[in-house]
């Protein structure tokens, strides 16, 4: 859409940026592996792999502000405050926060 093709150069000039209020980058919307296609969400396994949700750190994050694997955190960003479930994976990059849509 020539709107998002306008946008883009600026969006790519400015990327998003923590700062000492909000540390950590936090991603909203990543998908979970058993959701990629709609034709898995009829398949009672898959979908009990979908139930809830929580924040995903990377480890050496949930070190250094004492989160466990399965405790609870609470995320806070400049539209509002939850508190989540915590699961910890090296495939996130240290100072990112992920939570699935």
């Amino acid at each position: 859409p020539p709107d998002l093709a306008d946008a883009l150069p600026e969006a790519l000039a400015t990327p998003p940026s923590t700062s000492e209020e909000f540390p950590y980058l936090l991603i909203s919307g990543a998908r979970r592996l058993a959701g990629y296609n709609s034709w898995t969400h009829n398949i009672g396994p898959l979908m009990e792999m979908m139930k809830g949700n929580w924040a995903t750190l990377h480890p050496s994050d949930a070190a250094r502000i004492g989160a466990d694997e399965g405790g609870r955190v609470r995320v806070t960003s400049a539209a509002g405050s939850l508190e989540i479930d915590v699961r910890l994976s090296p495939d996130v990059r240290p100072g990112v926060v992920v939570i699935h849509q």
